[in-house]
């Protein structure tokens, strides 16, 4: 749904300001886990472990869409699981932003982890739409997206949002 969103231009930063609402950390992360994993095809039972330091910051978002794509990188990296180590979703307020970390020490290399950002080719069996899908979501709510190799194997992909002023949409300076 949300790749023919973007591809026609119905789900874009001007499109989807009628349907913004403050959306909490508290609210977007254990739903946000449950639905990743739904959308996980393999260790779906495995540990998580959340941390949500700062549960009454929000963001002015698009709910659905947005758990949509944080659930879409959680399944990511169960489906990359190492047993032996708990995922962990991280959340944090700073530099007027909100702030989602979520830590595997399983995962993908370096190349498999940049590719996962490129643009969607349905001709390619070996790229999933899920991630692409998430980075696109991210970037329309003025959110940045990056990944971060862990030594010895893994991933921390940090998102980043800006805190915006309910009143005019506007990012909040310091």
């Amino acid at each position: 749904m949300y790749f023919t969103q973007f591809e026609t231009g119905q789900l874009s930063a001007a499109r989807h300001f009628d349907q913004l609402t403050l959306v909490f950390a508290w609210q977007l992360i254990p739903i946000a886990v449950d639905l990743g994993r739904s959308f996980a095809y393999r260790n779906q039972a495995h540990d998580i472990m959340l941390n949500i330091r700062d549960s009454a910051i929000g963001v002015i978002a698009n709910l659905p869409a947005l758990k949509h794509a944080l659930a879409e990188l959680i399944a990511t990296a169960l489906n990359y699981a190492v047993r032996s180590r708990p995922i962990q979703v991280s959340q944090w307020q700073a530099d007027n932003a909100l702030w989602v970390s979520i830590l595997n020490f399983g995962g993908a290399d370096q190349d498999e982890q940049q590719r996962a950002f490129e643009a969607f080719d349905p001709n390619n069996r070996d790229q999933g739409i899920g991630t692409y899908i998430a980075h696109r979501i991210i970037t329309v709510h003025g959110g940045t997206l990056e990944t971060i190799s862990i030594p010895n194997g893994g991933i921390d992909v940090t998102l980043r949002f800006p805190l915006l002023s309910p009143a005019s949409g506007e990012p909040i300076q310091a």
